[in-house]
């Protein structure tokens, strides 16, 4: 027995569409559609045709709608990204004094335990007054809640071609420190 001809479906453009959407004729009796907008309501129907070129009339339409989708919390923490100051830390989501440390390490204790549990003020960006914030100092390894634990300043490194350059001026002021005076 002869296999059936081979079927073409053909998904008509649907009733509301994003611009620029083409519905081609495809031999695959499924279809999946791409590039959709959520919360969106899309109405389709569909024809079939033969390879002899015989068509179907349209099917009745049928609707679908995309779900929502809601804020990306990407943390888990229940606060959305776009409203968390610390949006990959499940522990925090505030940081009130904008110095770089969650409120919640900000314990207010005044003693510096741990970068969980700073001792530091919530509310004030830098806590023990010294001019470097919170949450500078916690980077840098000094204790925020202390005006005597200064924070180590880097020297930045010199490329290859900056040393060169500070080599060739060194010699040079020294050849001129050594060099005989004319009278």
């Amino acid at each position: 027995m002869p296999s059936p001809p081979a079927l073409g479906v053909w998904l008509s453009a649907p009733i509301i569409r994003p611009p620029g959407k083409a519905c081609l004729w495809q031999t695959s009796a499924t279809y999946v559609d791409t590039n959709l907008e959520p919360s969106t309501q899309y109405t389709y129907k569909v024809k079939a045709r033969g390879l002899s070129h015989w068509e179907t009339a349209y099917s009745s339409t049928a609707n679908a709608t995309t779900a929502a989708i809601g804020p990306v919390d990407t943390d888990g923490d229940g606060v959305a990204d776009d409203e968390d100051d610390f949006p990959n830390d499940p522990i925090e989501t505030t940081d009130t004094d904008g110095d770089g440390l969650g409120d919640n390490a900000e314990t207010g204790t005044g003693v510096y335990v741990s970068p969980t549990n700073t001792g530091t003020q919530a509310n004030n960006a830098d806590s023990d007054g010294d001019g470097i914030s919170d949450g500078d100092e916690v980077s840098a390894g000094s204790d925020p809640n202390d005006t005597n634990d200064p924070v180590a300043v880097s020297v930045p490194a010199l490329p290859l071609l900056g040393l060169g350059v500070l080599a060739a001026v060194l010699v040079l002021m020294g050849s001129r420190a050594f060099a005989p005076q004319r009278e």
